[in-house]
This record gives structure tokens, C-alpha cells and sequence, in this order.
């Protein structure tokens, strides 16, 4: 979850709401490669679980 505040937060940084700018990919060339992983990683942690519980309660029935 602090993963996708920080970013959030790099969107306000970059592009607050006020800003009339058209957006640039100029930003991203600052950006940690290795968050990547680091974005996804809950994600993937939640499709797993739910698969998992799924599983299991389809074996009961």
C-alpha cells in the first residue's frame, strides 16, 4: 500500500491538479526501475489468495 501512495504522490508532485501542462514522460526517467516489482508484488499477493481460497472452498462443495 505504501507503494501506490508513492506514487500517487509522485503524480501530485509532477502534475498536481492545477497544472495546465500536457503530461510528459520526462519524470519516468527518474523513476526506480526496481519498484516495479515492488508495485506489483501486492497484487499478484492478492490474485494469489484469492485463487487459493477459491480453491479450497471449491474442493468442499
Amino acid at each position: 500500500m505504501a507503494d501506490l501512495l508513492n506514487v500517487l504522490r509522485l503524480l501530485f508532485v509532477c502534475y498536481p491538479i492545477w497544472n495546465t501542462a500536457t503530461p510528459s514522460s520526462a519524470p519516468a526517467g527518474d523513476f526506480a526501475l526496481v519498484m516495479l516489482p515492488a508495485m506489483a508484488a501486492p497484487g499478484a499477493l492478492m490474485l494469489h489468495a484469492y485463487a487459493i481460497r477459491n480453491a479450497l472452498v471449491g474442493a468442499e462443495k
